[in-house]
């Protein structure tokens, strides 16, 4: 693999997509060109992705005009399974799939791959719900994981995971599975697959238990289904990152009283201990209104879809979290912070339920402006919105966090309860509770 090739693992996906999906050739490659940029020359020797297309490109059309009938994800998943490795720098195999997907394109056998894997649009759509995404779609989510894909991707395993697979045959035959992946206990569901002719489809389940793996690595192998006759193996690349807890990245409680309690389930990915660390709770200040839906600028404090707040950061703090809420399902609000200049912040920020959330670590002191615009809302109508800050430079009230630690057993759930008093009436009030195994911590929204 050129060493300009882009690597994964695929950060839009968290891990659930193993890309890239495939390897062709992309050095030196004899190709139609601009005379404008060349010297006045038709053809000339380029280099990169955009050589490497065309030949996917023009070996899909070849397996298209053999197979008329198949799907694009079918033609898709007949090159997959039927790549063999590229090679490393020193001629091993290099058998990475975060460089080489399935492997090197073969033509010589993906016209007959034996199994097929085949994905449609409402697959893809239950995909992209699957990940939270908003796809204003009746289709039922599903694991990111389950995507009928000829590679198996899973970019947080706890403890153990079962992903499921369906295929179509190409023509008679039994297949036996075989799975090679260091530091996990494979197992698949049936393990041998039998069909009597071409267009049989079959389902399977793959399980994935860790067992000496290293926590928040990446381990890659492959599953492999072996038919009866020579030269028929149907081979899927696999990239799974075991991790050492998983824990909700919010807990929302709507209390609005000065105690009270709630609690949230956590998986450890490892036996042992883990313990808990909280910090907070602090008071926020609310604003609430509406913004219209329009597409302005939101440097361009005026206009009336944006709506803007004076927000100062004192001395010392150690942290903001600023909530935007857009209650209403399908009425989209974005938030942006600006300086005192009018620069806008680049911050963290992530989908919040129904808005965004920004936060800040170590911010600077000093007055910034808090928009918020309308361009995303997708109704017709202005929208309502709730915007919360939360500043760290001392805690009010108490939030303690229990079982500490938590008695870890290897994707087995537990239940951490939250407690608090202490708190004012009628006022929201944010913490976190962190975790010894270097996890995300969980935000905890109190009212």
């Amino acid at each position: 693999m050129a060493g300009f090739s882009s690597r994964g693992p695929d950060d839009t996906s968290n891990g659930d997509l193993v890309k890239p999906d495939i390897a062709a050739p992309g050095v030196g490659i004899l190709a139609a060109v601009s005379p404008e940029q060349n010297g006045g020359a038709n053809f000339a020797m380029e280099s990169g992705t955009s050589m490497a297309t065309p030949h996917i490109a023009g070996l899909a059309a070849l397996i298209r005009g053999a197979h008329p009938d198949w799907s694009p994800m079918e033609v898709k998943s007949a090159m997959m399974t039927t790549a063999y490795d590229t090679k490393t720098d020193r001629g091993g195999d290099n058998t990475d799939p975060f460089a080489q997907g399935a492997g090197f394109v073969n033509p010589r056998r993906f016209l007959e791959p034996g199994l097929l894997y085949d994905s449609n649009s409402t697959d893809w759509l239950a995909y992209l719900k699957g990940t939270g995404a908003t796809t204003d779609s009746p289709v039922t989510a599903i694991d990111p994981s389950d995507l009928n894909l000829p590679s198996i991707g899973i970019g947080r395993l706890v403890g153990s995971q079962t992903v499921t697979r369906t295929v179509t045959s190409t023509g008679a035959g039994t297949y036996a599975a075989k799975v090679s992946l260091p530091g996990f206990d494979a197992r698949v569901s049936p393990s041998t697959l039998s069909f009597t002719g071409a267009g049989q489809k079959a389902s399977f389940k793959v399980t994935l238990t860790r067992t000496t793996a290293k926590l928040n690595h990446y381990a890659t192998g492959f599953l492999t289904w072996t038919a009866d006759r020579e030269g028929g193996t149907v081979r899927s690349p696999i990239a799974v990152q075991p991790v050492p807890l998983e824990a909700p990245a919010q807990v929302r409680t709507a209390a609005t009283g000065t105690s009270g309690s709630t609690s949230y389930k956590v998986t450890p990915g490892k036996n042992g201990p883990i313990g808990l660390k909280v910090t907070g709770p602090v008071p926020g200040q609310v604003h609430n209104g509406t913004v219209a839906v329009g597409e302005a600028n939101p440097t361009t404090r005026g206009d009336a879809a944006n709506k803007v707040f004076k927000f100062k950061v004192p001395a010392g703090a150690s942290a903001v979290r600023i909530d935007l809420v857009a209650p209403k399902a399908g009425q989209g609000v974005d938030l942006y912070l600006l300086d005192s200049l009018g620069h806008q912040y680049d911050g963290s920020l992530t989908p919040g339920p129904g808005g965004e959330i920004l936060d800040m670590g170590n911010p600077a002191e000093g007055t910034y402006y808090l928009v918020v615009n309308g361009e995303s809302n997708t109704g017709s109508g202005p929208v309502s919105f709730s915007l919360r800050t939360f500043t760290f430079n001392g805690t009010q009230g108490k939030l303690t966090a229990s079982p500490d630690p938590i008695p870890g057993k290897q994707a087995d759930p537990a239940t951490v309860t939250l407690k608090w008093s202490g708190l004012k009436p009628s006022t929201p009030y944010f913490g976190f509770v962190r975790y010894s195994t270097s996890s995300k911590p969980t935000a905890v929204n109190i009212g």
